[in-house]
């Protein structure tokens, strides 16, 4: 019997277990393909190249690193294990996250330091005696107490993105591109936790290799901390090895065949990386050291550096060595007694007499509470105002509506059927949007309201939708500044579904699940257009002229635009589908830091 045959034997109830089955059964699917097919990668070397193709003094700067190195090595191999004093390294992790789910906690923060304390450290519960040049490294590491200003921390930065995901150039490291500033990498070792784009680990600037404002390791969420939800990368020693590059060392197999070097004397020659457990693997003659942290193994099957790995890395760490002024960072000075810890335990540890002091002193107060509450609700309402100047059409089946707002600004825009009781919203941190895929023959209702900064929301404010062709570009589009990367002097375009496509709202999926009940062959079809109709993005100046235009190719969600020749100014970006029509455009100020 056919499938199709098969299918029209089946009466409603029955077909709606089957296509809720049918769908389970493909979401875990396409789950296990991605969980059983991830692979330990390190995207250092790329993200080295890239700081080198806009940067040619990188090379230089490496260079001198590397001769320092091998000048102090030989000094450090001659001093005597009681001279070795212990490298205290202050660290501030950055949280930039778009869910709860990215929002690491501080306990798997803590068991990241503790896992990278045992790994520098050789505590290690796993460790074995396979390799006797196995060594204790004596760094530790420690959040920050003290940020640059001199004020205490706990060393956690959490900073709330609308960014699904970020990729390896850099643009974490920014505030202006919702990622978050760097502190002072002279004194701090920066450690960036994100949505990393296809599925990447991580990576780490090497010393020297690049500008000091990304000097630190990046992690996407997944990987960062002892989480043991999987059996390959749950261990957090895919920071151990990103730590490893902010520290100098190379990886194992020195990026290339037996000819090629790691620049330590006491690791083995390895041809290639080695994936998974691979004990007793060979390769140039002898057997590879498959489980240093800077091979490409497994987390359980690592658990050692060597003693020429640690000479390298102390090497930094001397006199004229690229991170010496680590050293006297004041961010792990002492906290006063009477601080934080005081104030953290005095709520917990507060005596009968002092509950009664504040029982008493809040009846006196209460009866000006109410009047405060009220002030402070009138101040939240002037300054949590709805969005004023609504301007909204819809141009054949494109919606596109701006509206006003300070920089900085986030709102909640919505649009519905007006027969239906279901709205489609998405957060957005700019001043208009664009949404493909609406019918020109049917009437949309769509608000929006403000976020204010405790976290409440604003009133709506709705939109008066009229139908009407606009093929001019409208003054009243939003101006976004953008900021070209520091790094790289690119300006990085990013799209997904939810900036400009909703699902056809016409028919929910229940509503599709009945009808398909009602026919001969069940069919399930939602109209959504794709990500792929974008074809092409261009630039154009205030003249109108076109000054850079690049082809999308299918399945792509950035767009990287070199736009360091360009003079500072205001520029009109275009997004085109495959038969040139606009899908979404907006103004874009360039701004030189």
């Amino acid at each position: 019997m056919s499938l199709i045959t098969y299918l029209r034997t089946l009466n409603p109830p029955k077909m709606k277990k089957f296509l809720h089955l049918l769908f389970t059964l493909i979401l875990v699917l396409s789950t296990m393909t991605v969980t059983t097919g991830q692979e330990r990668n390190c995207q250092t070397n790329d993200n080295l190249a890239l700081m080198m193709t806009f940067d040619p003094s990188i090379k230089a700067k490496m260079a001198a690193v590397e001769r320092h190195t091998q000048t102090v090595i030989p000094k450090l191999q001659l001093q005597l294990r009681s001279e070795e004093k212990v490298i205290r390294i202050p660290v501030v992790v950055h949280v930039i996250y778009e869910n709860q789910t990215e929002n690491i906690s501080e306990d798997l923060i803590l068991s990241q330091i503790e896992v990278l304390n045992e790994d520098f450290g050789r505590y290690n519960a796993d460790q074995t005696e396979e390799w006797g040049q196995a060594a204790n490294t004596r760094f530790e590491f420690e959040l920050a107490k003290f940020d640059p200003q001199g004020n205490p921390t706990n060393g956690i930065i959490r900073k709330k993105t609308s960014k699904r995901h970020f990729i390896s150039n850099n643009e974490m490291k920014f505030d202006e591109y919702q990622g978050s500033t760097a502190w002072p990498s002279k004194h701090y070792l920066n450690l960036w936790v994100c949505d990393l784009y296809a599925n990447k680990m991580g990576y780490a600037q090497f010393p020297g290799g690049g500008n000091a404002s990304t000097d630190g390791v990046t992690i996407d969420y997944q990987f960062f901390g002892r989480t043991y939800k999987t059996r390959k990368y749950g261990l957090g020693r895919t920071t151990t090895h990103e730590v490893g590059h902010w520290l100098n060392l190379r990886h194992i197999w020195g990026d290339g065949d037996c000819n090629h070097d790691d620049f330590v004397e006491d690791t083995p020659s390895s041809s290639y990386p080695s994936f998974g457990c691979q004990d007793g693997k060979e390769s140039c003659g002898s057997k590879d050291m498959v489980a240093n942290f800077m091979d490409y193994s497994y987390d359980q099957c690592m658990n050692l550096f060597t003693k020429g790995q640690k000479d390298r890395m102390r090497a930094l760490f001397q006199p004229g060595g690229f991170r010496h002024a680590i050293l006297s960072s004041p961010a792990l000075g002492e906290v006063e007694e009477e601080e934080t810890p005081l104030e953290d335990n005095k709520e917990e540890e507060s005596t009968p007499d002092e509950e009664e002091e504040e029982t008493e002193e809040e009846d006196a107060n209460q009866g000006n509470q109410d009047a405060e509450e009220e002030e402070e609700e009138e101040e939240e309402e002037i300054a949590c105002a709805a969005p004023n100047n609504l301007f909204a059409s819809i141009d054949g089946r494109y919606l596109n509506a701006s509206w006003g707002g300070d920089p900085g600004d986030r709102f909640i825009f919505e649009i519905k059927l007006p027969n239906s009781t279901r709205w489609f919203g998405f957060e957005l941190n700019k001043q208009q949007v664009s949404i493909a895929g609406l019918s020109s023959s049917l009437k949309y209702e769509s608000r929006i309201k403000r976020i204010c900064n405790n976290g409440a929301f604003s009133e709506y404010a709705y939109f008066n939708l009229s139908n009407s062709r606009v093929t001019s570009f409208s003054s009243s589009m939003a101006e976004i500044k953008a900021y070209p990367n520091p790094a790289t002097n690119l300006l990085t375009v990013e799209w997904q579904p939810a900036d400009f496509l909703l699902p056809n709202m016409e028919q929910s999926i229940d509503d599709l699940i009945r009808m398909s009940e009602q026919q001969d062959i069940p069919s399930l079809q939602v109209n959504m257009p794709s990500v792929s109709s974008i074809e092409r993005i261009e630039l154009y100046d205030r003249s109108g002229r076109l000054v850079i235009s690049q082809r999308v190719n299918e399945g792509e969600y950035y767009k990287q635009l070199q736009v360091g020749h360009l003079n500072p100014g205001l520029f009109i970006l275009v997004q085109l589908d495959s038969n040139g029509q606009v899908i979404a455009k907006e103004k874009i100020t360039i701004i030189r830091r």
